[in-house]
């Protein structure tokens, strides 16, 4: 993942703006995160987070950078809260901080992470 982010900083400053913001999301997930793994594939300069191992599984969560330290946080409304099929939440984070907050309130809203003690645990905390 942190490659792919790395290769896209090469370009112009915008695309380095992206890429540094990306960087450092990708940092505080794996800080935070040390029993829980979350998988993610790259959709131009989009994360898509899943909780599986596989690129067709359902994605709960997409997450971009809009620069400026600036994030963009999407999740998945579950089908029981959906008003049609794959409706979901947008939100726009102001800063690295924010957009942590967004990711576990996406996480536990989405019902991806159902019964995760590590997630219980990092929510309390918000």
């Amino acid at each position: 993942m942190e490659q792919f982010y790395v290769q896209i900083g090469e370009g112009n400053s915008h695309s380095q703006d992206v890429a540094e913001n990306m960087l450092r999301f990708l940092a505080m997930v794996n800080e935070m995160f040390k029993e829980t793994q979350l998988w993610g594939l790259t959709s131009l300069a989009r994360l898509v987070i899943q909780n599986a191992s596989n690129w067709e599984s359902s994605w709960f969560i997409i997450v971009v950078s809009a620069g400026a330290q600036e994030y963009y946080v999407e999740y998945l409304l579950p089908a029981d809260k959906s008003p049609w099929k794959g409706a979901y939440v947008k939100g726009e984070a102001a800063s690295l901080e924010e957009a942590k907050k967004y990711l576990l309130i996406a996480m536990r809203e989405s019902q991806g992470w159902v019964g995760n003690q590590e997630l219980a645990r990092l929510l309390q905390g918000i």
